[in-house]
């Protein structure tokens, strides 16, 4: 695919990710690829690596998702997809990528949902678009002591496409 604008740019950044779309395409972009890709019809998850890396929180996210969306119920409520992010569970060392951080860095960035004093999950979203083109997006933000109690209330928006 084409790519617009100036890709020379992009070392100018850490590594970041970005999903862009509307409600009939999504496209991911990564400026450590370099390549825009169009995401394909499915359940897909992102970390802090590349669309779909096949990490331990990665595939366990992924699979929690099929088993939201797979209950045949056309109206997800945010409630179980926060559930989902707020997963803490840690894979065996055997199973954690080896990303060249050591063993103790990957158990603490293992969970899906990460807490520590230093570093952590600051916020989750869930964005919900339904048949109609009514989105509803929820964000909750935690607190900064490492604790990862919801700081607020959630923010609630609802927008039409």
């Amino acid at each position: 695919m084409r790519h617009a604008g100036r890709t020379k740019e992009k070392s100018r950044y850490n590594g970041f990710n970005l999903i862009v779309g509307d409600t009939d395409r999504l496209y991911y972009y990564s400026n450590i690829q370099n390549e825009i890709q169009i995401v394909a019809p499915g359940v897909h998850a992102l970390s802090n690596h590349l669309l779909n890396t096949a990490w331990p929180k990665v595939e366990r996210g992924k699979q929690a998702l099929a088993q939201v969306v797979s209950t045949g119920n056309p109206a997800i409520a945010p409630a179980p997809l926060f559930e989902l992010l707020a997963d803490r569970s840690i894979p065996p060392d055997d199973q954690l990528p080896d990303t060249g951080i050591g063993p103790a860095r990957e158990r603490l960035l293992g969970p899906l949902f990460i807490t520590s004093p230093t570093y952590g999950t600051r916020s989750s979203t869930v964005l919900l678009i339904d048949r109609q083109r009514q989105a509803l997006f929820v964000e909750r933000t935690f607190t900064t002591d490492g604790q990862g109690r919801p700081a607020e209330p959630d923010r609630h928006f609802r927008l039409k496409f």
